[in-house]
């Protein structure tokens, strides 16, 4: 569907209407919504997705560098605090493939509509899947002019997989595509690219498969589901020319410990409200992996500017996590800072109600 959404979104650009009518079925009409596809679609009828939620992160678009950069981030937001049980190599791993697959829309697609992305949460399998997308000249016709091989496109498309290969070695070293391929294949995912008259799909358990298709897509679409269900080997996956790979995550830029090892955690700008359950417990997973993933130090929640939250979003964050680790952890891996004595009786309130059993706020 993101194909078919970037598809359209050239059309508006070229002035050709298309009009989208939505799936009877409540669901399905539910889930175009959500993702933003209706929107990209015919967003002359359909506004941008509003969804908040842990499962996805909506269709987004791209045009440079620094909406890229602003994509993954909130992408990975997103996954701190809907996934759980994942270690950090998991999350580097995803931030990686995520960024080296987009910026081979911006360096080498040569789109003018830029890219598009979505990630797809799976937490029953415990998978993360994106998609990246473009309608630019596609990876056979980005490649062909670099040799004189004669090749059709489905084999342009298992070249483009392997170490090294790239359009242009002054723009990037070719790895893109390789490390992500290779990150799914260690995480028992699944990798998948169709563009021009080629389609390549890989999994561990099933192999690699490259295939001619009667229709061509001019375009890109490529379709990586890392796992995190047990640990991945970064540094294995991420082997180039013999020397591994360590790259610098979003943790270590966004949540970079001070001098004493701590995490400094604004609530006011990381919570998007402080009025319910809703929108505390995003923020609960976000801290609980946060200290779960800490190497030293605290996570220091700061509660500055914070005047008044509800008794639900007391209990939501800070009930409920003092209860997850007990009260010797709690207080070994968080501390609270500026906190508006009104503030504190209501967290007080909310842990004594969840050690004693009592009831908690709806």
């Amino acid at each position: 569907m993101i194909a078919i959404a970037a598809r359209c979104q050239e059309y508006w650009k070229k002035s050709i209407d298309v009009q989208l009518e939505l799936p009877a079925d409540e669901k399905l009409k539910k889930l175009f919504r959500n993702s933003n596809w209706a929107y990209f679609i015919d967003p002359r009828s359909h506004a941008e997705s509003r969804y908040r939620g842990v499962e996805q992160v909506p269709m987004l678009r791209f045009s440079d560098a620094k909406e890229q950069q602003i994509a993954v981030d909130r992408i990975l937001d997103v996954l701190l605090a809907a996934l759980s049980d994942f270690s950090r190599a998991d999350l580097t791993a995803i931030e990686w493939a995520l960024n080296e697959v987009a910026d081979n829309v911006n360096n080498h697609a040569q789109s003018t509509m830029g890219g598009f992305l979505q990630v797809t949460n799976f937490r029953n399998s415990k998978a993360v899947e994106f998609a990246v997308c473009d309608v630019g000249i596609g990876i056979p016709s980005s490649l062909r002019p670099t040799t004189k091989d004669n090749k059709r496109d489905h084999e342009w498309l298992d070249r483009a997989i392997r170490e090294g290969v790239t359009r242009d070695s002054k723009v990037g070293q070719g790895n893109g595509l390789y490390g992500t391929w290779r990150i799914t294949q260690k995480s028992q995912g699944q990798f998948h690219i169709m563009s021009g008259r080629g389609s390549l799909v890989s999994s561990q358990s099933s192999g690699l498969h490259v295939s001619e298709t009667q229709v061509p897509f001019s375009g890109t679409l490529v379709i990586a589901r890392i796992g995190y269900r047990a640990p991945i080997a970064l540094s294995d996956a991420l082997t180039f020319r013999g020397r591994q790979h360590e790259p610098t995550g979003y943790l270590d830029v966004k949540y970079e410990p001070d001098t004493q090892g701590n995490i400094n955690f604004n609530l006011s700008i990381e919570s998007s409200g402080f009025g319910s359950r809703a929108a505390g417990e995003p923020i609960r997973r976000k801290l609980s992996n946060l200290a779960r993933l800490s190497s030293a130090g605290r996570v220091v929640v700061d509660l500055a500017g914070i005047p008044l939250v509800s008794s639900s979003y007391a209990d939501e964050v800070f009930g409920k996590l003092f209860v997850e680790l007990g009260p010797i952890s709690f207080a070994k891996n968080f501390e609270l800072r500026n906190v508006d004595p009104l503030v504190r009786d209501l967290i007080d309130r909310a842990i004594y109600q969840r050690m004693s059993g009592g009831p908690q706020s709806a």
